[in-house]
């Protein structure tokens, strides 16, 4: 259903009591927070505070064609902040700060931190809708304007599952190179969102990947490996990594300088101590 600027309710859910709901709200504090962001907010935007400032959504499902930590096919958005915080339009300064989104032409309007939906004044004076996966280093376009933005969002989308695709030598040996380049350039995101994908191949292109985080020289690294290792240590591997090898990697790691991965270790070795191997 097409919804109408005139027909604004239909954006939001009526509540008793709001989560996003920022108060009362007049056209002089929309414009002291435009000053302050140094950036013109989308009329429609704008006229909707001057109604409901900050709302749960009634429609929250948002279609995209790029699979992203919510789904393979939506983004799911559960409210639109307001003039004030927590949360709200001001958390800007800070989540910005918080989550490394440099750009102050990214305005935060929706979504839990690490995953934001953001206008996007970065290529153009009106802006676009973008969604940012913090964590896992991903950006895309939702929609080109706020406008179609809010008149995308449905009230339900059934996920998709993707075919899988054969995978084959040659698909394995640019795996493999784009492991390499991933583990000498990327940050820990980086690589942990290439560990995603990686898990779904083939066994020589995963050994090859943990080996390499395995060697890498930072602990936030050394985590998202454990986070693998777990399930290797409770006896998932499913022919993935020999015993021995867990062993020798874990005996590795005890001593690490992040507690959260030496918390992990622990966990590993009374794992397979449950299965006779110490």
């Amino acid at each position: 259903m097409e919804k109408k600027i005139g027909e604004m309710d239909l954006y939001w859910q009526e509540l008793e009591e709001d989560y996003y709901d920022c108060g009362e709200i007049n056209e002089e504090a929309i414009i002291a927070l435009e000053n302050e962001l140094q950036l013109e907010l989308p009329a429609l935007y704008s006229e909707l505070l001057l109604q409901k400032n900050g709302f749960s959504l009634k429609y929250t499902y948002c279609p995209t064609d790029v699979p992203n930590s919510w789904a393979n096919n939506f983004v799911s958005i559960n409210g639109l902040y307001g003039v004030g915080e927590g949360p709200g339009l001001r958390d800007n300064f800070y989540l910005r700060k918080e989550w490394g989104i440099r750009s102050k032409k990214l305005v935060i309007i929706a979504g839990e931190a690490p995953i934001f939906i953001c206008l996007d004044y970065r290529k153009r004076k009106q802006p676009i809708v973008t969604f940012i996966d913090a964590e896992m280093d991903q950006q895309f376009t939702l929609t080109k304007s706020f406008d179609l933005f809010l008149n995308s969002l449905e009230p339900f989308i059934e996920e998709v599952e993707l075919e899988e695709q054969p995978f084959g030598l040659a698909q394995q040996e640019e795996l493999i190179k784009e492991i390499d380049v991933t583990i000498e350039k990327g940050s820990p995101a980086q690589i942990n969102r290439l560990l995603d994908k990686v898990l779904g191949t083939t066994n020589e292109c995963i050994r090859h990947l943990l080996e390499k985080m395995r060697r890498h020289e930072k602990p936030k690294v050394h985590f998202y490996l454990m986070m693998v290792l777990t399930c290797c240590s409770s006896g998932e591997n499913e022919g993935m990594l020999e015993d021995d090898y867990l062993l020798e990697v874990l005996h590795e790691l005890m001593d690490s300088k992040n507690r959260d991965v030496r918390d992990l270790v622990a966990y590993c070795f009374e794992e397979m101590k449950k299965r006779g191997i110490e």
